[in-house]
């Protein structure tokens, strides 16, 4: 079964109450930057994404589902490029009922109740798949660090950059407006994004940073994170308790050996 059926993640059938409020669509300003300004912004959001290296923070998750109101802590370690360890903790317990790995070629979640340990390739759609987020691995760190994926910064694709400003915000798409980004044009922080469904033609996850503060020596990372999936109705609120960047981490974190005792099965037995 997959996490959002166990109500671990976020992609549960969310009623809205409890969860801030993601308007579903960005729009795009009418006044386009000079190429000057796009070429000299370009510049400097590569360099505020590289300078990201791993992330590693703890999360409390508010989810609504019909009406019940439910809590959830999460633990979320990556480094670049792609490893990525997550676990799903409740509130008054420091055992994780769900835990991914993976090192970046391989990947394992583990399933600690019935001990069972789905393994898989670490592909494109392993988030997707896994955390029902529609969104490539690599880019997780970017999003957990309010900045724009390198990826997209440095595609051959074209970028077009859009300038409000009243709202001083900058509006960034990607891929024909298939990737639409928000952000702050005074901090060059993620605000709002918006990935579109390529075939239906309408939003398929949107993200909305609410809040960044300074946890310790880390400046300007995000306090509030909104996700929403609106095909879904599907909404949460994480609120970060704790989060820190650049810091190394233990290389054990993104093992995908199964533990002792555990059963072994395909990762699509999990779905």
């Amino acid at each position: 079964m997959k996490i959002y059926l166990s109500c671990i993640f976020i992609t549960i059938s969310l009623i809205t109450q409890g969860c801030a409020s993601v308007r579903y669509k960005i729009p795009i300003p009418k006044d386009e930057l000079n190429q000057s300004s796009a070429e000299a912004l370009l510049q400097k959001l590569v360099k505020s994404s590289e300078e990201v290296k791993s992330y590693q923070g703890l999360s409390l998750a508010t989810l609504v589902r019909k009406g019940e109101q439910n809590k959830v802590r999460y633990l979320v370690v990556v480094e670049k490029p792609n490893k990525i360890h997550f676990e799903a903790l409740p509130v008054n317990s420091g055992i994780a009922m769900i835990v991914l790995k993976s090192d970046g070629k391989n990947a394992i979640v583990l399933d600690t109740a019935p001990q069972i340990a789905y393994s898989a390739i670490a592909d494109k759609d392993l988030i997707k798949n896994t955390l029902s987020l529609p969104i490539d691995p690599g880019d997780l760190i970017y999003f957990l660090t309010g900045r724009i994926p390198v990826r997209a910064l440095k595609s051959q694709q074209a970028l077009r950059f859009y300038e409000d400003k009243t709202t001083k915000k900058i509006v960034i798409t990607f891929k024909k407006n298939q990737e639409i980004y928000e952000i702050s044009s005074e901090t060059g922080l993620l605000e709002n994004v918006v990935f579109m469904d390529k075939f239906k033609g309408i939003p398929e996850v949107e993200f909305s940073w609410n809040e960044y503060k300074s946890f310790g020596a880390s400046n300007s990372l995000p306090k509030v994170i909104s996700i929403a999936l609106p095909q879904y109705d599907v909404q949460a609120k994480l609120d970060w308790r704790q989060a820190e960047i650049n810091k190394t981490p233990k290389p054990n974190l993104f093992d995908t050996e199964p533990p002792a005792g555990y059963s072994v099965e395909p990762l699509k037995a999990f779905n």
